[in-house]
């Protein structure tokens, strides 16, 4: 798409949500949606965002604030919308509390942190 471009249409982006839904129900009986695929993918950027922070010793305010920052990049969303959609919650509540991911953030380990 050339630089200045607006994105597909209003409508026609909702056909392209609806068709991918609908492939993702078919598939998984039913159990997923493309946002459970965003929200998973910017919980574990955040995982590993928070990772890298608290290895280099941080653990301020200012650490989350980026690694939310860095999420809505990734998503090509808003810092609010990235933290209130799509970062699971308690990865931050666990990052104030000390407890991160260290290394790579594989779904394993995110999994693991998560539960």
């Amino acid at each position: 798409m050339p630089a200045g471009a607006a994105g597909p249409a209003p409508d026609l982006a909702r056909r392209l949500r609806r068709g991918i839904n609908a492939y993702l129900a078919e598939v998984s009986d039913g159990e997923f949606t493309a946002k459970d695929f965003r929200t998973w993918q910017g919980t574990v950027v955040a995982a590993q965002a928070l990772g890298r922070a608290a290895a280099t010793g941080d653990s301020s305010p200012q650490a989350v604030t980026a690694a939310i920052k860095q999420i809505a990049e990734w998503l090509h969303n808003t810092p609010a919308i990235a933290r209130d959609s799509y970062i699971n919650p308690r990865v931050i509540e666990l990052f104030e509390k000390g407890t991160v991911i260290t290394g790579k953030a594989t779904d394993a380990k995110v999994r693991a942190l998560l539960t």
